[in-house]
């Protein structure tokens, strides 16, 4: 429901996001878990080939650098993973998560969006 706390806070968030997102309406698309057991990671994938899709990816955990488990980017970048960070990239860019150690499972909250200037531009690619 859009008039929960939580679904105001997450568009402020959103919506301060520099320049991708200041001033345009954010369309959350969908949001969910990723969760990766001890020693995986995940497969190359894209979230969306739209232009305007993009991805915010939550880490929520405490986290021990030497466990690895970062996001990984085909173009050879990558965010570290660390407690409440929150990382933003386009959907089209192609990435995975780095295989982790952590004794525990790794996981991160993703939230897919398409963002626009104004409420009449098209979606014109689902995922």
């Amino acid at each position: 429901p859009t008039d929960t706390v939580f679904y105001n806070y997450l568009f402020e968030i959103f919506k301060e996001c520099e320049p991708e997102c200041k001033n345009k309406l954010v369309h959350l698309k969908t949001f969910y878990f990723n969760l990766h057991p001890y020693g995986n990671g995940g497969e190359w994938h894209l979230d969306n080939e739209h232009p305007n899709s993009i991805t915010f990816l939550y880490y929520p955990q405490k986290w021990n650098p030497e466990w690895k488990g970062d996001t990984l980017f085909k173009s050879g970048d990558k965010i570290e993973y660390k407690q409440n960070r929150l990382g933003i990239f386009y959907g089209k860019e192609i990435h995975k998560a780095d295989v982790h150690y952590n004794p525990d499972n790794r996981y991160t909250l993703a939230f897919k969006t398409f963002v626009g200037d104004s409420n009449r531009w098209q979606i014109t690619h689902e995922n």
